[in-house]
């Protein structure tokens, strides 16, 4: 049973404008993070700096790309029905910009576990062959939808390959909160200052955990379960957003 009629508006043009409304509105949020970041963290290294001022730039990408592909489909080609629609160029690069998005912030985490685990070698080794082969997949999925231009033929052709990169995507995610809040409540020491610090920062791991990976569930579920609706491709346009106002918000 479909969640909306075969190729509706609703369920195709309408979910997509919803999710490109949701991720302009999640930027605004990231935007006003990155201003209370400039102000109140000047002394911070400069490769943490760098860092973060490339995943603004990128979601900055992510969103004009967003706005991009959504006047195409609703203003440029409004008289067209549904099951015509076609992928442009933009929003196959919305894929690409994700995932680098998505590397940037885990390669923080991954680097933020290494340090708490006193360098465990072994765990940021599995954790970053994790990260890799999800960027892998993500280039893959960019490269065939270049070719899959129907989005019917995106569902048929490069389901495997969606679906192990939204699964490897969750198992990243639980990996990564996972030793984050290990490492965090083993460093406690005693200390009310110190321990509610750490206290704070495993809250914050959790919940962006849970956010992450929630949403790639999501994503998978729709993407499996409704394949004439296009319900995963708006809520995918929130997975870089989630991801970089977690990295803010730490």
């Amino acid at each position: 049973m479909s969640l909306q009629p075969m190729h509706s508006v609703d369920s195709t043009l309408g979910a997509m404008f919803l999710g490109v409304f949701a991720s302009s509105a999640l930027y605004g949020l990231t935007s006003f993070q990155m201003l209370v970041y400039i102000r109140n963290f000047e002394k911070d290294r400069i490769p943490l700096k760098l860092l973060v001022w490339a995943v603004w730039v990128l979601e900055s990408l992510h969103v004009a790309l967003t706005w991009h592909f959504i006047y195409i489909y609703l203003i440029l080609h409004f008289s067209e029905a549904p099951q015509n629609l076609l992928a442009t160029w933009s929003i196959d690069l919305t894929v690409v910009v994700t995932s680098l998005i998505v590397l940037l912030v885990d390669i923080f985490f991954v680097h933020r576990i290494y340090h708490l685990s006193n360098k465990n070698r072994i765990l940021c080794a599995v954790v970053s062959f994790f990260v890799m082969a999800r960027l892998a997949l993500g280039l893959v999925i960019t490269i065939r939808w270049f070719w899959l231009k129907p989005f019917d033929l995106f569902h048929l052709k490069i389901k495997d390959e969606m679906t192990a990169s939204l699964a490897l995507g969750v198992a990243t995610d639980v990996l990564i909160t996972a030793s984050l809040c290990h490492y965090l409540q083993i460093s406690r020491n005693g200390f009310q200052k110190t321990d509610n610090i750490l206290n704070t920062l495993t809250i914050y791991a959790i919940n962006n955990g849970l956010i992450t990976s929630i949403t790639d569930i999501l994503i998978l579920t729709f993407f499996l379960a409704y394949e004439k609706s296009l319900t995963y491709l708006a809520l995918y346009q929130l997975l870089s957003k989630f991801y970089a106002n977690s990295l803010l918000a730490t």
